[in-house]
């Protein structure tokens, strides 16, 4: 178990037109690259997998955010400024208990992406990021 490594300044969404983004505000202060879960009043706050009522994860947190400020939350799509050079490709994307990106599961076993190479001639390794949608309740 490895929490990936970023670069909190270019933590940045690649192939935009094809990315699920969703501009949020945070109940709590949230550091890059902190996956977010979804609060009863709308607002997000940093998803804890051993914590009742943070254990969905919706995306991760693109910029470091103050409460109120808005947060930029990435759902789907390709990510760069993780450091997964020394992965394989095909390799699995977890959230950790702490709500960071892992190598592998925490408490609870929550895949929400994997490891791709890019075509840019040099395949750098990127991250696909595919966050379980959250459950509707009626």
């Amino acid at each position: 178990m490895a929490v990936i490594t970023f670069d909190a300044n270019n933590l940045n969404p690649t192939n935009f037109p094809n990315c699920e983004l969703y501009t949020h505000v945070p109940a709590e202060a949230m550091a890059a690259g902190k996956c977010g879960y979804l609060l009863a009043t709308g607002k997000v706050g940093v998803a804890a997998l051993t914590v009742s009522g943070k254990k969905n994860p919706i995306g991760v947190n693109l910029r470091g955010v103050s409460p109120g400020q808005a947060a930029g939350i990435m759902r789907r799509g390709y990510i760069s400024g993780f450091n997964v050079s020394g992965l394989s490709c095909g390799a699995l994307v977890y959230v950790n208990d702490a709500g960071d990106l892992d190598t592998a599961a925490g408490t609870v076993s929550i895949v929400v992406g994997r490891v791709e190479a890019t075509s840019d001639g040099e395949f750098s390794k990127i991250i696909y990021l595919d966050f379980p949608k959250p459950a509707l309740v009626a």
